[in-house]
């Protein structure tokens, strides 16, 4: 790494600051404390330096450098000379980012072994039943927790999901497997599955594309586009009459879900309702992707048949 990337002081590279800022989130994004991604990022500029060095430069106690230290070689990111006092220097952030996604696959291929093991020692425990009908409500973020959400649902779906959404993140949702639950679910001949978005001559062909796809499938699905002139409601995906996934951040860019949006998941009856009655007042007075892609390609507008506006 660069003494320009990892610069401390502003004044060494316009920009520097806000890099080193970036880094850090990233740092504590993979789950290091704000103090040992400081303690990684300060030797990942300076290469070897005494623990006294470090608590000085950083102004740091040494009780807490020293933990910290012994925090980050633990993981394999700082290593130490075997001379007295020891110096320390950081593995490259590459190698850094490395060992994380080796910890992170490691995690995720032990936990889909124990699975079954797991639930089975679930069953024996005693759960009161909850007879509480208290709506609940939860606030999700980020790409990698909305989407497995979303997967989850399209998963319990028994009869109907419906959706509001760009062209471009139903083509990204696509990409990321987020319809392969749909494409293993059991019923899926039976369940519904709806979608509201924008076409345009811009992502036409790339919607033509997934249209094929997904009709390949066999999966039970219907896209359908506003009339020109109308605006989507925010995101939403719908399941059933049971719950919704109602996206609080507004979306300009051209994919579905953004590492920093936030969605409100709720059960509430009541806001599931009148959501419902939202999503269906634009679904009975769109237009059929078939017939919007007519319309782009030959220029002349299509008349809804009745059979459309149910």
């Amino acid at each position: 790494m660069t003494d320009q990337f990892y610069c401390l002081s502003r004044s060494r590279k316009k920009g520097g600051w806000l890099g080193q800022e970036r880094v850090l989130q990233t740092l504590v994004g993979l789950g290091l404390t704000p103090l040992d991604s400081q303690v990684y990022l300060y030797l990942s500029k300076k290469g070897l330096q005494k623990g006294g060095e470090i608590s000085d430069s950083l102004k740091m106690n040494k009780q807490q450098t020293y933990r910290s230290l012994k925090s980050l070689q633990g993981k394999g990111i700082v290593t130490a000379t075997l001379e007295h006092p020891a110096r320390f220097s950081a593995v490259s952030f590459e190698k850094l980012l490395d060992l994380f996604i080796k910890a992170k696959m490691d995690e995720t291929q032990r936990l889909q072994q124990n699975k079954d093991e797991i639930l089975a020692e679930w069953q024996t425990v005693t759960i009161e039943e909850n007879c509480n009908a208290t709506p609940k409500f939860a606030v999700i973020k980020g790409r990698n927790y909305i989407y497995p959400r979303i997967q989850q649902m399209i998963q319990e779906t028994q009869n109907r999901l419906s959706a509001i959404t760009t062209a471009s993140g139903l083509i990204q949702a696509y990409q990321f497997g987020l319809f392969d639950a749909g494409f293993k679910h059991p019923l899926k001949s039976k369940i519904q599955l709806r979608f509201l978005t924008i076409l345009s001559e811009q992502n036409m062909t790339t919607m033509k594309t997934l249209f094929r796809e997904m009709t390949k499938s066999k999966l039970n699905f219907e896209v359908r586009t506003p009339h020109s002139g109308l605006k989507l409601f925010p995101r939403m995906v719908i399941r059933d009459e049971e719950e919704i996934v109602f996206f609080i951040t507004s979306n300009t860019n051209t994919s579905m879900v953004e590492p920093d949006d936030l969605c409100l998941w709720t059960n509430c009856k009541a806001l599931v309702q009148t959501l419902i009655g939202v999503f269906e007042e634009v679904w009975r007075n769109a237009t059929s992707i078939e017939n919007k892609i007519t319309e782009i390609e030959t220029g002349k507008q299509t008349i809804i048949s009745n059979s459309q506006s149910t």
